[in-house]
């Protein structure tokens, strides 16, 4: 992937929601709820504001990649109905966060080299995965609690009972 002829990381994301029936110009003019800005705000606070090394500490890595590799096997069992072209998002991480995670892990046993550095970078990827639990808490209560609708949606109802995206 690297060095290769790709378009921007952002518009992988988008042809999931597209393979999801959502319009892409929907997505894009979007306001995120306000949980997901709250949890996409702190990661960046977290992987930018910091150290680098804390940023090296939340980064992506195999326990992202195991994550994608288990959501696309979900999406092709579950949702079939979403083109596998429009699974690249995951293909991707699912492979390429492989390496990142061992560059991430080579990095961390460099230069975390105090008990305090150690802890604080322990602490960051905690914040990460709570910072994903808010986001995934968020999205459930506002689309299955609360039955919040997503106008851009086109809604696909399978015949043959397979999930469908929330309309």
């Amino acid at each position: 992937m690297i060095g290769g002829t790709h378009k921007p990381h952002p518009e992988y994301w988008l042809d999931v929601c597209v393979g999801m029936g959502m319009d892409r110009e929907f997505v894009k003019n979007s306001e995120p709820l306000y949980g997901v800005k709250f949890a996409v705000d702190s990661f960046a606070n977290a992987a930018f504001k910091t150290s680098w090394l804390l940023g090296v500490a939340v980064s992506e890595g195999d326990d992202t990649a195991k994550a994608m590799a288990r959501d696309l096997d979900t999406f092709r069992k579950h949702y079939r109905w979403v083109p596998d072209d429009a699974l690249t998002f995951y293909k991707l991480h699912a492979d390429v966060d492989v390496e990142h995670g061992l560059i991430r892990k080579e990095i961390l046993k460099k230069y975390a080299d105090t008990k305090e550095l150690q802890e604080a970078c322990i602490n960051a990827q905690l914040m990460k995965n709570n910072m994903r639990r808010v986001m995934a808490d968020c999205i459930y209560m506002a689309y299955v609690v609360q039955g919040l609708k997503a106008d851009g949606a086109a809604g696909r109802a399978d015949p043959a009972g397979e999930a469908s995206f929330p309309t």
